[in-house]
């Protein structure tokens, strides 16, 4: 009888974390075909007056970081996530004040995202530095 009690113990938490990594893997579906409006720099808002925005579709990224457009690839596996291949349009924008510099910082940390979370309408990125992007997913 004891052996059984023993049995159940260890099994029953093994079973819960492969129950949780099926969810995560089952999520990274839910990313494909969605789009998404930044809502957070590191804890920051971002710059207003401009919606910076990423869609994510059949393996490509794209969206506008204020003033440009960009574009490129992602990879995901479970909870790791790369994006490479990051291209822009070459527009400069005087207004608002910031948001070149805030386009540069943003490119930066989109080719430096190494993990991602989904939470409900929420998508989290950090990057490898520990600084996270927030997203907001975007009304349809």
């Amino acid at each position: 009888m004891k052996n059984k009690y023993l049995v159940l113990i260890v099994l029953l938490p093994l079973l819960a974390l492969l129950a949780g990594c099926r969810a995560s893997e089952a999520s990274a579906d839910e990313l494909e075909g969605t789009n998404w409006e930044l809502v957070f720099i590191r804890k920051s808002t971002p710059i207003e007056g401009r919606t910076v925005t990423a869609e994510f579709k059949e393996g490509q990224i794209g969206g506008n970081l204020g003033c440009n457009s960009y574009f490129g690839s992602y990879e995901i596996a479970e909870t790791k996530m790369t994006i490479d291949q990051i291209g822009h349009t070459e527009m400069w924008c005087q207004e608002p004040e910031g948001i070149m510099e805030q386009e540069t910082l943003l490119a930066g940390y989109l080719t430096d995202v190494e993990s991602w979370r989904l939470e409900e309408d929420r998508l989290y990125l950090r990057t490898s530095a520990g600084e996270e992007l927030t997203f907001d997913r975007a009304a349809e």
